[in-house]
């Protein structure tokens, strides 16, 4: 275990990335924590927290992926993105805000880091489609303009 933690914590090289993933995940909890906790039903709010933390266990993970089985690595990565691009999804559902918003951008940039090109564009556009599909469901209870005009800038 503290081999792991030395070599995660080292802000060298490839595992910024990796840190600026943890602290944006941390960020969307703190202010899931501020926005939720004494305004939304008990159950929206555990539920919502618990998709964040198994979006951090999906990333405690990722960073040992090559670890974990060298030999399937690019199979080993679709599932990393795919069930934490289903928990986010799932998470604008549950919470009904922009809770985690940004955490997009991270899995995008992920992506694009460790995936090729094609791959990594296919995901993104699948993956703002699914978003943009989930914010037009949820457009009654969700500020569709802000969130959109936030996607495009």
């Amino acid at each position: 275990m503290h081999i792991w933690l030395k070599r995660a914590f080292n802000f060298g090289g490839g595992n910024a990335l990796m840190l600026a993933s943890f602290v944006m995940i941390g960020a969307a909890m703190l202010s899931l924590v501020l926005e939720m906790s004494s305004s939304a039903e008990p159950w929206r709010f555990y539920a919502s927290f618990g998709l964040l933390i198994m979006i951090l266990g999906f990333n405690i993970v990722f960073a040992n992926i090559d670890d974990i089985a060298p030999e399937r690595r690019t199979r080993n990565y679709a599932l990393y993105f795919i069930f934490s691009a289903l928990c986010l999804l799932g998470l604008f559902v549950v919470a009904r805000q922009a809770a985690g918003f940004y955490l997009i951008f991270m899995f995008t940039a992920q992506a694009f880091v460790v995936m090729p090109f094609r791959w990594a564009l296919i995901y993104t556009l699948s993956f703002i489609a699914a978003i943009v599909g989930v914010t037009i469901w949820l457009s009654d209870q969700v500020d569709l303009y802000s969130l959109m005009l936030s996607l495009l800038l």
